[in-house]
């Protein structure tokens, strides 16, 4: 169906109706001159281009959600072309397909700098840590056992365990992820498991940075410690247990703690078993603290024998 034009210059001519909104060049004066949308139909925008734009902005640094924007914004592209008139969006799938690529570049670069650092940290330190030996380790003299939950988990040397100032009877460290786990020991007599975690939560607002962590801390200045759960587990065998997971920032860093306490009413004991590495590597990392404290037992008295 043709499209009746009319140039300023009064030259009348017709085109054809793949040329609507678009356009077209007058034969008199050469003057361009756009061809209207064709009565009845209104001009829409592409619903794949719509979304190649939404999800480079939702999904960035997703990769999978970064690729699938470029992918949706190239259909989009192509139906626009072939609904010409009809269809438009030109400009939300070409900026859905630029922002895709941006994204999925710098999301393959960040992740390619953090192995590097791994690899790093596990040159450097990695020598501080023993992982030979069975995955189940045994403290006959604590009367208990835990297992590491991958052969990249060892038990952490004298000098690692003294520049971390863990004070406990054993400490688990994975160098390459900078994540560690490590088991203490306290006689608390009567006291009750909450009174124990009050009293724990307690210590870590208001001991010094260097009586839990270390060097690992940011630095001097205001600390921040926030609870972030608190729930009571099923007891396991004669322990009663509670866990908690706290987040604390100090100047520059925030570390995400999750700690399990495991008392033993008959003996007095409790077992502080506790989980931590920088709060963005946590969720990576919750898993293998998880599978490690629930490896956790006491040993029975012939096996301390």
């Amino acid at each position: 169906m043709a499209i009746a034009l009319e140039c300023p210059c009064g030259a009348h001519f017709e085109v054809e109706d793949t040329f609507a909104g678009h356009g077209v060049t007058c034969p008199e004066c050469h003057r361009l001159v756009k061809a209207p949308v064709r009565g009845g139909e209104t001009l829409r925008t592409s619903g794949y281009a719509l979304a190649s734009i939404v999800l480079a902005l939702v999904l960035a640094f997703t990769v999978v959600g970064t690729l699938v924007a470029v992918l949706l914004g190239v259909i989009g592209l192509v139906s626009i072309a072939r609904n010409p008139g009809r269809v438009a969006g030109a400009g939300y799938a070409v900026g859905g397909i630029v922002l895709g690529l941006i994204f999925t570049g710098l999301t393959v670069l960040a992740f390619s700098k953090a192995e590097l650092f791994e690899e790093a940290r596990e040159r450097v330190i990695g020598n501080e840590v023993d992982r030979s030996g069975p995955l189940e380790i045994v403290r006959k003299e604590d009367g208990f056992a835990i297992t590491r939950p991958s052969p990249q988990w060892g038990v952490a040397r004298p000098e690692l365990v003294q520049r971390i100032n863990s004070h406990s009877n054993l400490m688990l460290a994975n160098p390459g992820r900078d994540s560690y786990l490590d088991v203490a020991i306290q006689r608390v007599g009567a006291a009750t498991l909450d009174e124990c975690r009050d009293n724990l939560v307690n210590n870590y607002k208001e001991s010094k940075k260097d009586d839990w962590l270390g060097n690992q801390g940011g630095g001097s200045g205001l600390r921040r410690v926030m609870l972030r759960l608190n729930r009571r587990l099923p007891p396991a065998g004669r322990l009663e247990r509670e866990e908690v997971v706290l987040d604390i920032r100090e100047v520059g860093q925030t570390f995400t703690f999750l700690i399990r306490l495991e008392k033993d009413d008959r003996t007095g004991r409790l077992y502080i078993l506790r989980g931590w590495t920088s709060v963005r590597r946590y969720d990576r990392m919750e898993p293998d603290f998880r599978k490690c404290m629930d490896s956790f037992r006491l040993l029975e008295r012939r096996e301390e024998l």
